[in-house]
This record gives structure tokens, sequence and C-alpha cells, in this order.
């Protein structure tokens, strides 16, 4: 299981450096966008359900219980399907069809379940609270009230849209920090890192608020080569 884990790991980057670098159009392949990170959440998922146990403990020793197994290989095909049907069924959000529905109820559990298991329970619940916000918001009172919708159609919108589950952030997170985050190791074992911090303690550990000031001089050389936030964060 350790091994499959790695090669899905490996996919992902892969796909994911080919999404920033446009090989996708390149071969010939004409992809919406929301079909690609569909296709890295077909291989995200499974990966989340097999590394991660319920218990948000990462890096499995044993054998993965059969209910992860059962949502890894459902992750898997029904963010396939996501992929493969996106171009037609994302134009329904007013019918809802019955398979894009069943797709997007079982991703949102899923999805719901991941980030529970990797970020802890305060998202979570956060997430939980906007949801029923949108299914409730009219039974609120005063400028707490917000338009209800039902919950088919917001569980169609969440997934099949491209500005929900298939918007920026995911965008973002499949182009640029999967990428920098790679990135980062390479320079790592290539000794970058160890020179930009080598030079960030011996221009700033002797100061008082040593850390501090080191975290930003080493963040500002590796912004010379990246010019990017978020690789910065990622990686520093």
């Amino acid at each position: 299981m350790g091994r499959l884990i790695s090669v899905l790991a490996v996919v992902l980057t892969c796909a994911a450096i080919a999404l920033s670098a446009d090989l996708f159009r390149m071969a010939g392949l004409s992809l919406y966008t929301e079909q690609v990170l569909a296709g890295l959440l077909a291989i995200a998922t499974p990966l989340v359900f097999l590394h991660v146990s319920v218990r948000g403990e990462r890096g499995r020793t044993g054998n993965v219980p059969w209910y992860d197994l059962a949502a890894a290989i459902i992750g898997f095909v029904a963010s396939a399907y996501l992929a493969i049907r996106y171009a037609s069924l994302s134009e329904l959000t007013s019918k809802q069809p019955w398979d894009g529905l069943l797709a997007a109820g079982a991703l949102i559990v899923l999805f719901l379940e991941g980030l529970r298991r990797t970020s802890g329970p305060a998202l979570f619940y956060t997430t939980l609270a906007f949801i029923a916000l949108a299914m409730f918001g009219g039974a609120l009172p005063g400028e707490f009230a917000a338009r209800s919708i039902p919950l088919p159609r917001l569980a169609y919108y969440l997934v099949w849209d491209s500005s929900a589950i298939l918007g920026i952030a995911i965008k973002i997170i499949a182009t640029v920090v999967v990428v920098y985050v790679f990135f980062g190791q390479v320079l790592l074992k290539a000794g970058g890192s160890t020179f930009f911090t080598g030079i960030a303690m011996a221009l700033m550990g002797k100061y008082r608020g040593g850390p501090a000031k080191i975290a930003i001089v080493g963040s500002s050389l590796f912004g010379s080569i990246s010019g990017n936030i978020v690789s910065n964060v990622m990686t520093v």
C-alpha cells in the first residue's frame, strides 16, 4: 500500500506540473481546465483516504480498513466521472440530472471527511456551517437572512460549477502550490535551501528577533528565484 501511495503522489505532482506548463494543450488534448482539475481530484481523493487515518494520523503502517478502501474507490470513480462528463453536465445546474447529482453527493461527503482528517474539526464545522447557511438562510432573522437553496441544487452547484470546488482555489493549488513545493524540495535536496538559510542566519542570527528576521531574509532570497508569494510561504 505504501508503494501505491507513493505512485499516486508522483502522478499527482507530474499532472500538476503538466497543467502549469500547458503540456496537455501541447500534446493536442483539447480539455477544459476544470476537467484536468477533476482528474487531479481523482488522484488526490484516494490519496487522502489511503494515507490519512480516520483519526487524522498520517503515514499508515498497517492495512488500510475496508471503509477507507471503499472511500478511495468511490472518490476516484466520482472524480473521474466529473472529469469525463464535465463539458455536458456543468451546463445543467438547473435540471440536476440524477447521475451528476449522485456524483456530486458522493464527492461532497468525501471532501468533507477528507477535510476533517487533514485540517481538523474547526475548518470542517465552519464549512458545514456555511453549507447550512445556504440551505436554511431564509429562516434566519434580520440581516442574517439569505435566500435558501434546495439541497439538490446546492450539491450540484458545489461540484459541477466552475466557481465552486473546481474554482480558483484548487486551480492555484494545482498550478502554483504543488509545483513550487516540488521546486522547493528539489532546491532542498540540491543544497540551495541550506545556502539561503546560511546567509540569512549569518546576517540576522545575532540580532534580537533573529528567527523572524532569518525567515524574512530567507524568503527574500528565495523570492529572487521564484518571484511568487505562495511559493515562498510553502517552501521557505
